[in-house]
This record gives structure tokens, C-alpha cells and sequence, in this order.
């Protein structure tokens, strides 16, 4: 998760008072990536994979016992893990797509905070997607079904966020210059919570509905 760049704060050792503190001009994040990886592509089967290691010079967090600071910049950083996916024509006009990332995010120590070795704050241990695409090309239906890993809430790793998913169907239907379809987000209700030290975090919105009607000039 990166924030945006004028939410990260930096402390001065000794310029705040009253827990107050003076925010200075953000660090830029300098990275090196490494990646390596193939890709094949068939009549009906697609496939790519890849493994990655990223050095990031400064990462970000939010310490809970601070009610002022919100983000900080914090240690170096190294993302590293393997990801891939799949497309499969199951029939002609429907796809079957799979995709998933096993991904380690660790603070690398360095900038004076004791966090060396931990699980950075708020990425999750994989990710995932499972789905279908229908298109005739007057017609499209789609389902996808996301998955996030456990996570942890804090910087220093006492409280951990179990893994979660996340569905979203959508249809539509094209008559001459005027489209229209419906998103349903979240169709199974799924509301995943858990306590972590004195307060709930909820992670999802109930099931919600969007129309869309659109028209080509």
C-alpha cells in the first residue's frame, strides 16, 4: 500500500513537542527491480509467470499509539516472490482466467526504527483472482473473485488481519449505439472482520449495485 506522497511524514529528533509532529519534505522511494520470466501464447492457452526481488530505500507506515502522525517514512525495504497467470478459451466467447502472486514485503532495517525483519504493514502474504469473461459482442458477462492474504495491521507485527475475498459480477448488453449493463460488487455479502487488540476492523462493503446506459455519438 503506498499513500500518497504528501500524506508521509518524517520526525525531527527533538522538534516536536506536545507529540506534535513537524513534517518535513517527504523521502522519494529510489527502487531496483529484478524480474525474470516467460510467456506463452497458444490458440487457447495463454501463459505467464514471473519471480521478482525489488530494494526499496524507504518504505512507509502508521504507528496506532501516535493520533497524529498517519503515515511516516520508514526503513528500506525488499519485496520479493513469484506471480503468474492463466487464460484458458473454454468455449469460443468464454475465457477462464486465473492469476496469483506468492509475495514476501519485509522492513530491511536501516533508518533507526527496530523493525528489522518484519512483515511491512498492510501487504498481504499472496494475492489471487479467479474468474470468467463471456463476450459474444453484443452480450458480456464477467465474474471475478479477488483473494488477499493475511496482513499485518501494525509495524511491528502484533496484530494480524486474516486473508479475505472479494467477488464482482457484471453484465452487459449492446443495441446499436446504446449500452447497458449492471455491476454487482461484493454478491455474496462476504464481510470478513476480526478484533485486533480493542478495535474491529472490517475489511469490505456489503453487496452494492451499479447501473450503467451508455451512448455512442
Amino acid at each position: 500500500i503506498i499513500p500518497a506522497l504528501s500524506a508521509s511524514l518524517e520526525t525531527s529528533s527533538g522538534a516536536s513537542t506536545a507529540n506534535n509532529p513537524i513534517p518535513l519534505v517527504p523521502l522519494p522511494t529510489k527502487t531496483k527491480n529484478f524480474q525474470g520470466g516467460f510467456v506463452y501464447a497458444g490458440e487457447r492457452l495463454n501463459i505467464d509467470a514471473d519471480v521478482y526481488y525489488i530494494e526499496a530505500s524507504n518504505s512507509t507506515y502508521t504507528d496506532p499509539g501516535n493520533s497524529n502522525m498517519v503515515t511516516q517514512n520508514g526503513d528500506p525495504a525488499h519485496y520479493k516472490g513469484v506471480e503468474g497467470q492463466v487464460s484458458y478459451v473454454v468455449l469460443p466467447g468464454l475465457t477462464a482466467i486465473a492469476n496469483g502472486t506468492l509475495m514476501s514485503s519485509k522492513d530491511a532495517g536501516g533508518s533507526g526504527v527496530p523493525l528489522n525483519g518484519k512483515w511491512l504493514q498492510g501487504a498481504p502474504n499472496y494475492t489471487a483472482l479467479l474468474g470468467a469473461v463471456y463476450n459474444t459482442g453484443r452480450l458480456k458477462l464477467s465474474y471475478l473473485h479477488k483473494f488477499t492474504g493475511r496482513q499485518w495491521i501494525d509495524a511491528k507485527n502484533t496484530a494480524l488481519l486474516p486473508a479475505y475475498s472479494y467477488g464482482v459480477a457484471s453484465g452487459s448488453v449492446t443495441f446499436g449505439n446504446i449500452t447497458a449493463g449492471v455491476t454487482v460488487n461484493n454478491p455474496w455479502n462476504s464481510r470478513p472482520n476480526t478484533l485486533a487488540s480493542t478495535s474491529q476492523f472490517i475489511f469490505q462493503a456489503p453487496t452494492s449495485y451499479e447501473a450503467q446506459l451508455k451512448f455512442k455519438f
